[in-house]
């Protein structure tokens, strides 16, 4: 019963969501060239996706964030929903690094890219290295933060995978404090 309440329910309205969010920031961000309302469109879009399933979120500590201030913020990614999550809930401006192949995905790549998230080259590592200065600019010069899933993408198997070091060079090099964001 629950599989086909996915199906016939849930499903179409992440779709749904997923479609008309996009639209709105894909037609916002031509006026906006900071990319903050595709970011603030993306928040609902998140929200509206942790309703839509059911998930229950509990978040800690975000009395230690100042709103104003630039971050590098580091999470795990073990489930598909790991983005919505952090997307609807850290109070900050912030643009996230995310592998290439996204931006190249008709509707969402054009978002990202509007939005100014970062695409990173997984297939070529000084091109790799040369993103990580290129987020560590964008801190700086935009004043935004940054959020990195350090494990290099999503796990496969939902076993916590090693951190790569590009979260780490990026805050030193912008120099912005980190906060892990995690379960």
């Amino acid at each position: 019963m629950a599989f086909l309440w996915s199906l016939v329910v849930i499903d179409p309205l992440i779709i749904l969501s997923t479609i008309l969010c996009g639209c709105v920031s894909i037609v916002l961000t031509l006026f906006d060239k900071t990319g903050n309302a595709g970011i603030r469109i993306g928040r609902l879009w998140a929200r509206s996706l942790l309703v839509f399933t059911g998930a229950r979120v509990r978040v800690e500590g975000l009395n230690k964030i100042d709103t104003h201030g630039k971050y590098v913020f580091c999470s795990n990614h073990l489930s598909y929903m790991d983005t919505p999550v952090v997307l609807g809930h850290i109070p900050v401006q912030f643009r996230f690094l995310a592998k290439r192949g996204l931006f190249q995905i008709p509707f969402m790549g054009t978002h990202l890219k509007q939005a100014g998230h970062i695409p990173v080259p997984l297939e070529d590592p000084r091109a790799a290295v040369r993103t990580l200065s290129l987020a560590a600019e964008t801190i700086q010069k935009k004043s935004v933060s940054l959020l990195i899933f350090p494990e290099g993408g999503r796990s496969e198997d939902g076993i916590l995978q090693e951190f790569k070091d590009g979260a780490a060079y990026v805050a030193i090099k912008a120099q912005a404090p980190g906060e892990a964001a995690g379960r």
